[in-house]
């Protein structure tokens, strides 16, 4: 991304020594310029976006209150009784209930508080440069990290998913994905607001240089 400074008019492209602070330094003047505004709309305060070296980065956390909770409850009723029964399966030597039986609910313990500690700490980091597009979650291992090379991409978009959910009614999310040139649509990311969902796509369309065009199933309102 390049910056025209201010004082001398030289435009340059920031260098990591070049920041300080989310404040750019002109490396001719030394005159002090605060970036412009990466996003097109604000993000949820689940999201930052950001200038790192050459890269643009937007990273989200996973944490949300209400499902911390739910999850917390869930796993303090589901943990406790899995291992109790398996324990009870044991030593009871035999019958209906053996340990074959009750491993699958043992199985759902771990996954349910691997689930939970990834609410709590786990976030989302989607990077764009010239090259590529890196997508990777940590500190938890969750999916295998996803590298989109930037010349086998044909287009960003965002399609709308409807879920009913008996319990909490319909959900609406915005998922961003990439068009690759083969025709393999890959997500990216899911939003709960499309603002967000277009302003992310229109960063990255910038950053790669990308003429947005409307895609089939593509959401515009």
């Amino acid at each position: 991304m390049e910056f025209r400074c201010r004082e001398c008019h030289y435009c340059f492209t920031p260098r990591a020594e070049d920041f300080s602070d989310d404040i750019i330094k002109c490396p001719r003047c030394a005159d002090k310029l605060k970036p412009p505004k990466l996003m097109e709309v604000e993000l949820s305060s689940a999201y930052k976006a950001g200038i790192q070296g050459q890269d643009l980065v937007v990273t989200k956390r996973w944490f949300n209150w209400l499902s911390v909770i739910l999850s917390g409850i869930f796993n303090l009723i589901w943990v406790p009784g899995s291992i109790l029964a398996f324990i009870g399966s044991i030593s009871s030597g035999g019958g209906c209930v053996t340990p074959l039986t009750v491993l699958p609910f043992v199985l759902t313990s771990f996954f349910l508080v691997y689930h939970f500690f990834a609410l709590l700490f786990n976030i989302t980091e989607t990077r764009v440069n010239n090259d590529s597009i890196v997508i990777r979650c940590y500190p938890l291992p969750c999916f295998r990290t996803r590298v989109i090379a930037a010349d086998d991409i044909e287009q960003i978009y965002c399609e709308q998913k409807i879920d009913n959910d008996p319990e909490s009614g319909r959900n609406i999310r915005y998922e961003l994905k990439a068009v690759l040139n083969s025709g393999m649509k890959i997500f990216i990311d899911s939003f709960a607001e499309l603002a967000e969902a277009r302003a992310m796509e229109i960063f990255i369309e910038k950053r790669l240089g990308i003429k947005d065009r409307e895609v089939d199933g593509e959401c515009l309102c």
